[in-house]
């Protein structure tokens, strides 16, 4: 029930950011912004690198985060990882999270951009939803996201996609 984000890590101080970072057994919801959202800079596709290394979110439950209707930001994602080389999302679910967002381009339930390494399994994302004519998709490797593995998911009745990977 946060105004913004339920749990928001950043780092953008150059490449200086987290190692071993786990994240365990959250539950986020009602968030007017993101539920989980971990970044190494303000911005998209502004590559900086990896900051962060072997950040781990398991068993995590991230719902009804809405959104809100600015067309400048993505907003009302369930759990995003970015600038990280190395890392797992494992276990979680994200559901019903979106459905204010207006901008072209997200939100998403579970994904990654500017990550090198990820492995996401074993993950449940369904209702996501977007208040614009993109995405309200569920899973996603997108922009900038290399040697990234994403298997054992499952994702139903979203907005958009089951699974997306941006060709950027």
């Amino acid at each position: 029930n946060f105004g913004k984000t339920g749990v928001k890590i950043g780092s953008w101080n150059g490449n200086t950011g987290y190692e071993n970072l786990s994240l365990n057994k959250l539950e986020v919801h009602n968030n007017s912004w993101d539920g989980i959202l971990v970044y190494g800079f303000i911005g998209y596709n502004n590559y900086m690198g990896y900051p962060h290394k072997n950040v781990t979110i398991t068993n995590c439950i991230s719902y009804n985060n809405s959104g809100i209707a600015d067309p400048n930001a993505i907003r009302g994602n369930g759990i995003v990882l970015s600038n990280t080389d190395g890392g797992l999302i494992e276990n979680c679910k994200a559901f019903q999270n979106g459905e204010n967002n207006v901008h072209c381009g997200g939100p998403g339930g579970i994904w990654v951009y500017d990550a090198k390494g990820i492995i996401i399994q074993y993950n449940e994302s369904y209702s996501n939803r977007s208040s614009s004519k993109c995405d309200g998709l569920r899973f996603d490797l997108d922009g900038g996201s290399i040697n990234c593995i994403m298997q054992y998911n499952y994702s139903h009745d979203n907005d958009g996609e089951g699974w997306y990977r941006d060709w950027e």
